[in-house]
């Protein structure tokens, strides 16, 4: 006997597509990102874009997947290069990904026609960090002189791990701007796993990060505004 799997799938698409109606646009946002751990939330701005497709599954639940270019970063501590000689202050490093989101959206039907749309979304993602950048302003001291400030940057990319994963819970309100769907939302993104990577905690760019933050299992958070508007129907 033939496992019933297959023609169960082929039934549900062929119900989605006689019922489905997926909205589909652009979004974009801004990013507040940080270390997570005993120190103070420490922000790194950043942004994301990208586009978003969501499907009515029940009248008081959406189904909406995203694809994003998206930043997330830290604070790095101060720390020493070449001993009296120099030494980079505010540091910070900045994470590019292609990060995918899916999520469930909660409305109230009872709500529906109103300008003024409420919605609570919980969800998860995945993310690749496909480059990583350090940024620093070099501070270099000569004797008998005052130090000279310049900005540096370098490629880190092989100090931080690639693949990232977590959860995301969002507060958000859908709204009508001269005709079209706008969803505007905040979010807070939660990375499961640490970005460290084994072998960088003693690393001299890294070392006092970790000793300040009291953990050897650097992870990331980030709070967000965001923008999403419904362009197209299918």
């Amino acid at each position: 006997m033939k496992k019933p799997l297959p023609l169960l799938l082929f039934l549900f698409v062929v119900v989605f597509q006689a019922h489905a109606q997926i909205a589909v646009g652009p979004k974009a946002g801004i990013n507040w990102n940080s270390f997570r751990g005993n120190k103070a939330f420490d922000v790194v701005p950043g942004f994301n874009v990208g586009a978003f497709g969501k499907y009515t599954v029940l009248p008081f639940l959406t189904a909406r997947a995203e694809v994003l270019y998206n930043q997330q970063g830290a604070n790095l501590t101060d720390y020493v290069v070449m001993p009296y000689e120099l030494s980079h202050h505010s540091a910070k490093v900045v994470f590019h990904q292609v990060q995918i989101p899916v999520m469930a959206e909660f409305g109230l039907p009872s709500l529906a026609d109103e300008a003024l749309q409420p919605k609570i979304s919980l969800g998860a993602f995945y993310a690749w960090n496909f480059y990583s950048r350090e940024r620093w302003v070099n501070v270099a001291q000569v004797y008998y002189y005052p130090p000279v400030e310049y900005k540096g940057h370098e490629n880190v990319t092989d100090q931080w791990k690639r693949s990232q994963y977590g959860l995301i819970g969002a507060l958000g309100a859908d709204i009508k701007v001269m005709s079209y769907p706008v969803h505007l939302e905040f979010r807070y993104t939660h990375n499961l796993p640490s970005i460290t990577k084994p072998g960088m905690t003693t690393r001299y760019n890294l070392k006092d990060t970790f000793e300040e933050w009291d953990d050897n299992h650097l992870r990331l958070g980030t709070v967000s505004f965001n923008v999403a508007v419904t362009l197209q129907y299918f």
